[in-house]
């Protein structure tokens, strides 16, 4: 088992949700986040599909000379392409694709 593999683990049986709006961590409040890789989600189109940013550029950067059409609140723009390889961020950081409040993380 790879450690991808084990992140998700994490994260499917938890039930934790760390996204703005969604924060249901009884131990750490969302007052104290520190990184902002989750308020940035766009929607990728023409397939309509809702990741983060952060996530987009991950599958970009494994597909050197790639771009992706992405809508986000100032619109729509073109990312990519961008350099090959995982940023630092990148290798210690995983999310799942985001669904909407409300709906439960499993």
């Amino acid at each position: 088992m790879g450690h991808g593999a084990v992140r998700e683990s994490v994260a499917v049986f938890s039930g934790l949700r760390t996204e703005p709006g969604a924060w249901n961590s009884l131990v750490v409040p969302e007052a104290v986040r520190v990184f902002g890789y989750q308020d940035r989600a766009v929607t990728v189109l023409p397939t309509g599909t809702r990741l983060l940013r952060f996530e987009v550029e991950r599958f970009l950067r494994t597909r050197p000379g790639s771009v992706a059409t992405v809508l986000d609140g100032a619109g729509p723009r073109t990312l990519g392409p961008l350099p090959a390889g995982p940023t630092p961020a990148e290798r210690i950081a995983l999310f799942r694709p985001l669904v909407p409040p409300g709906t439960p993380g499993c």
